[in-house]
C-alpha cells in the first residue's frame, strides 16, 4: 500500500511539473509580456492548467480509482474542479502574504509563487486521492 501511494505521489509530481511549466510560462506571458494583473495572470494560467490536469491524474495517476467508475465522470470533474479553485485560493493566499514581504523586489513573486504551488501540490493530492478519484470499497484492495 505504502509503495502504491509513493508511486502515486511520484506520477502525480510529475503531472504536476509538467503543468507548472505550462503555468508558470503563462503567468510569466500574461504578467510580464502583456502587464496583466499578477492575481489575474496566476488565476487565469491556473485555470488553464486544471483542465490538462485533470485528464493526466485521471488517467495515469488515479486511473485505478478511475476505471472503477467511468459513469460518474462528470461528478469527478466537479470535484476535481472545486479541488482546484480551492487550490487555487490557496496559491493566491499564499502569494499574497509572501509577497508582503518583498525580500528580492520584482523575483520575490515567482518565489512566493514557488512556495505556493508547494503547499497547493500536497493539498491537491492528498484531497484528490481521498475524495475525487477515491475507489469504491470493493475496489480499495486492488489499490
Amino acid at each position: 500500500m505504502l509503495k502504491q501511494n509513493l508511486k502515486q505521489f511520484l506520477y502525480f509530481t510529475v503531472v504536476g511539473a509538467s503543468i507548472a511549466v505550462v503555468d508558470f510560462g503563462l503567468t510569466f506571458l500574461l504578467k510580464d509580456v502583456f502587464e496583466i494583473n499578477q492575481y489575474l495572470s496566476n488565476t487565469v494560467a491556473l485555470t488553464t492548467a486544471i483542465f490538462s490536469k485533470f485528464f493526466l491524474h485521471r488517467y495515469w495517476v488515479f486511473k485505478e480509482a478511475a476505471d472503477s467508475n467511468k459513469s460518474k465522470e462528470h461528478t469527478k470533474f466537479i470535484k476535481f474542479l472545486l479541488v482546484n479553485a480551492t487550490g487555487v485560493l490557496i496559491n493566491n493566499l499564499v502569494i499574497y502574504l509572501l509577497s508582503s514581504v518583498q525580500l528580492f523586489d520584482q523575483y520575490w513573486f515567482y518565489v512566493s509563487k514557488i512556495i505556493a504551488t508547494a503547499v497547493v501540490l500536497l493539498w491537491n493530492f492528498f484531497v484528490n486521492k481521498f475524495w475525487t478519484f477515491k475507489p469504491h470499497k470493493h475496489e480499495e484492495g486492488k489499490l
